[in-house]
């Protein structure tokens, strides 16, 4: 179960499925967007990816990673 008050967002389509926290990187110290979801379409597993700008795009495309 994800502790929703402690998150930044809630990641929902139609329900919730999952949270999201504002992270900073180690070694760049840029911010990013870590995701924690679950959903029965997900299967029985939490699936945890992080957001990203992807590889390219402009500064508006973003990726699960």
């Amino acid at each position: 179960m994800v502790r929703r008050a402690e998150a930044s967002f809630a990641t929902t389509n139609s329900v919730e499925i999952g949270a999201a926290w504002i992270r900073t990187g180690e070694t760049s110290g840029k911010e990013y967007v870590s995701l924690s979801l679950a959903a029965a379409e997900f299967g029985t597993r939490k699936h945890y990816v992080n957001l990203g700008q992807g590889a390219g795009q402009d500064g508006g495309t973003f990726a699960l990673i």
